[in-house]
């Protein structure tokens, strides 16, 4: 169903969407209106968006804006979980573009299909190079595909590690892995391309392998990945054992000594250097440049941090998070430049644009450190509306908590961890507040 990056196009209709999907390219305002009309279809589950979509998959055309479309609506068809689709879906495996190909098998997935006919269909793909064998070797997974597994016993040392590993934790599905095949999983965390580290991730989640998730936390990817594995494999009993929690501290903590990188500099770097690393896709660089950063004089680096802000940082959302944690990494920011960092954790704290999400539980630990007295007034909010903190910032919160000596707590404190531990929704958010109550 649609998601927090759906609806984008609020003042789209279904009935407009449909009309666009029914126009001719010449028509169009923008070339872009199909995609955007089966994108925004998401928000409007029911027959006439499935008639409408469908419909629009029969269209022959080989107009680069149609077929750009056409692959949306096979996703979109697939996460409505549209069974009368499966046939029109099940027909784009034989497309010549690939990436169709790809959003077909992922939706057959979602549609758990059970035509042997689209299976045998699927696993014939795996032995074309130029097809995304992940997402097929995932899909026929997924859907319990026992005719694919001496398919995924080949693959398994495919020359392209996110191939391999899918095939790896495919297999897991059916038998205990090999020591040879519990390590691989383990080195494709650290490999040197970012997309097969995060492909790495999903592998250890779909082989369910709990006892990989400490590497995970020590990878060089975005947190919010490792976050989605151990929410996913641990269990409440696990989270319960001090190895589940401090799993969750890790990556919330985010400390950048912690993160095993795989670059390094030959030489010392200036800071100008440092914050402008921070803008890189690849987060072993980022991470590389923060365990350097939090070594440097904050007087040194607060000009370019200041300057990268208002030029683009304050709008890149990998950039913000780091610049929420370095505030509590670096002690030593001159004395003019605190009330601008305090004014930037507060706005972060309430950032609510979802692709910033990561920050506002980073901008809590930090203003717990600057400005604890500011903190406190965020416990008295957490307090007076919890609802309104993802369990991530609560988390960030009791945990920040813990940064400050007790005798500073006011006394509604104990009695709101008391509630937490009674009644909190998330269980890791019940496990903190009965840590610091324990303390």
């Amino acid at each position: 169903m649609a998601g927090e990056f759906d609806n984008i196009h609020q003042g789209l209709t279904q009935l407009g969407a449909l009309k666009i999907l029914k126009s001719s390219v010449e028509e169009l305002d923008s070339k872009s209106d199909f995609y955007m009309a089966a994108s925004h279809l998401i928000n409007f589950p029911g027959e006439d968006t499935v008639n409408g979509l469908i419909g629009f998959l029969q269209i022959s055309s080989q107009d680069s804006s149609v077929l750009l479309a056409q692959r949306k609506a096979v996703e979109v068809l697939g996460r409505l979980h549209c069974q009368e689709a499966q046939t029109v879906i099940g027909q784009c495996l034989a497309s010549k573009d690939i990436y169709m190909v790809e959003n077909a098998a992922w939706a057959l997935g979602q549609l758990i299909c059970q035509d042997s006919a689209f299976h045998e269909q699927m696993i014939s793909l795996l032995a074309e190079p130029s097809q995304n064998r992940r997402v097929l070797i995932q899909t026929l997974s997924s859907l319990d595909v026992d005719q694919a597994i001496p398919h995924f016993e080949e693959l398994k040392r495919d020359d392209k590690p996110s191939v391999a590993g899918a095939a790896i934790a495919a297999l897991a599905k059916q038998r205990q892995l090999s020591k040879d095949e519990f390590e691989k999983l383990s080195e494709n965390l650290f490999l040197p391309n970012q997309m097969d580290r995060q492909s790495a991730v999903q592998d250890i989640i779909d082989a369910r392998q709990v006892d990989l998730l400490a590497d995970v936390t020590k990878a060089p990817v975005s947190p919010a990945f490792k976050m989605r594995a151990l929410k996913l494999l641990l269990n409440d009993e696990q989270l319960e054992a001090p190895y589940g929690i401090d799993l969750v501290k890790r990556v919330i903590l985010d400390r950048p000594e912690e993160i095993v990188v795989l670059h390094h500099y030959e030489d010392a770097q200036d800071p100008a250097f440092l914050v402008n690393e921070l803008f890189c896709p690849d987060f072993s660089r980022c991470y590389l440049a923060m365990q350097h950063l939090v070594a440097t004089d904050g007087q040194l680096i607060w000009p370019f941090l200041q300057k990268s802000w208002s030029d683009r940082a304050h709008n890149d959302y990998g950039v913000h998070y780091f610049f929420m944690h370095l505030f509590r990494f670096v002690d030593t920011w001159p004395d003019d430049s605190l009330p601008f960092i305090k004014e930037l954790l507060l706005d972060a704290i309430q950032d609510l644009r979802p692709q910033f999400k990561k920050s506002p539980p980073a901008a809590l630990l930090s203003l717990s450190m600057r400005f604890p007295d500011l903190f406190m007034d965020q416990m008295d909010a957490l307090r007076s509306d919890y609802t309104n903190f993802s369990w991530q910032k609560r988390f960030a919160c009791l945990e920040a908590l813990g940064f400050l000596p007790q005798s500073s707590w006011p006394e509604t404190i104990e009695p709101f961890l008391v509630q937490l531990v009674a009644s909190d929704p998330e269980p890791i958010v019940r496990l903190k507040a009965q840590e610091l109550l324990k303390h």
